[in-house]
């Protein structure tokens, strides 16, 4: 399978992880990554470099992050100017075996390229969020075993409704 055995299971220790979008998700993410030592490379037209040298992650161009992480994780919002942003060229430039994980929104990236892609067997991906709510169950990210779906909420705990509840009244 594209996960374990068949290719050899891969670590996150040490390797390249790639942000795209630096709001406070991401900049969690690049927090929990710290005891993995991984380089952190940031695509965030918006987000200033006090930030960026605040969480000592390196501020680049998509490109770079795309073609230079093991690891992209999108983290920023669906505008005009991030749909489709993803498509065929830019998921090419992601490293064999690389992985890219979306739990942000379905639309930055071009899903008719992102299954090609995956359906080639060259990346993996993580996702959570897709172009249709709930994924069709006849979908072919349902049949890819170098692909994880998880439902958009399947973090949403009764701990959290009430945490998130909480902090709307705070």
């Amino acid at each position: 399978d594209g996960w374990g055995r068949a290719r050899g299971a891969l670590d996150l220790t040490g390797k390249t992880v790639g942000l795209i979008g630096f709001g406070m998700i991401a900049r969690r993410v690049a927090e929990l990554l710290q005891p993995f030592h991984n380089e952190i490379r940031v695509y965030d037209p918006y987000v200033s470099d006090d930030v960026v040298d605040a969480y000592s992650v390196q501020k680049t161009d998509l490109d770079e992050v795309l073609s230079k992480s093991f690891v992209v994780s999108i983290h920023t919002g669906l505008t005009d100017e991030t749909r489709g942003m993803i498509g065929a060229l830019e998921l090419a430039s992601i490293p064999d075996r690389g992985l890219i994980v979306n739990t942000a929104r379905a639309g930055v990236i071009d899903e008719n390229a992102l299954v090609a892609e995956l359906q080639s067997g060259r990346i993996r991906a993580a996702l959570n969020v897709f172009w249709q709510e709930p994924l069709p169950k006849d979908h072919p990210l349902r049949e890819l075993d170098n692909v994880i779906v998880t439902p958009h909420g399947g973090g949403l705990t009764l701990d959290t409704m009430r945490r998130h509840s909480e902090s709307i009244v705070d």
